[in-house]
């Protein structure tokens, strides 16, 4: 298959980027950083179901939402990572990258930032769903923080100022939510995670 024909079929219609934006597709993209053909089309298709889910749930346009997102140009570093800065949401993912590192960032990080801003903004099926992230990390993890207390350090997770202190439970729950969403994509029916914290992945 040629790159133009896998990235098709991995990001569907609707999901490629014009050319006359001059923008990479995640799967040109995910080429360029080294990840195999068949890696890089999993993971755009899973990409491409987020950005339709994030359209979705937040009232905007597939359009929109693509233009949301930048990939990092750097290939050294640890395996991938996630952030935002002035807007953008920002996905890096290195030579050095697992399979499931794309849906780390994406599936993990990105999604569960989604579910909150939804949930900020009056989205209620993604309140509840706040609220049931919070209650299995809490019954899956050896920690002191109650639901309520979860939810909330989810809720005022600040991803541009990391270093801060109040974070730090907030961090914890992003990363298990992510590493969540890896063990999700090698097997849907796996009984490493919870029903339903399966219910949410579902959802694509």
């Amino acid at each position: 298959q040629t790159d133009e024909k896998g990235n098709k079929e991995a990001e569907g219609e609707g999901l490629l980027t014009p050319q006359t934006e001059k923008k990479t597709s995640f799967y040109s993209y995910l080429r360029k950083q080294g990840v195999g053909r068949l890696g890089a089309a999993l993971n755009a298709r899973a990409f491409g179901l987020h950005v339709k889910r994030r359209a979705e749930i937040l009232g905007k346009s597939v359009d929109e939402v693509l233009n949301e997102y930048e990939f990092g140009n750097e290939t050294k570093g640890s395996k991938g990572n996630w952030s935002k800065a002035k807007g953008k949401r920002l996905i890096n993912v290195f030579e050095n990258a697992k399979n499931t590192t794309a849906v780390h960032e994406v599936l993990g990080h990105d999604y569960l930032d989604t579910i909150i801003e939804a949930a900020k903004s009056g989205h209620s099926e993604s309140s509840v769903d706040v609220d049931v992230i919070a209650r299995e990390f809490v019954k899956q993890n050896k920690t002191k923080l109650t639901e309520k207390q979860a939810r909330k350090a989810l809720e005022s997770f600040d991803v541009e100022n990391l270093d801060r202190a109040e974070n730090a439970d907030a961090v914890k729950i992003h990363e298990w939510f992510a590493k969540a969403a890896e063990k999700y994509l090698a097997n849907p029916d796996t009984k490493g995670i919870s029903p339903r914290l399966k219910k949410l992945f579902d959802k694509f």
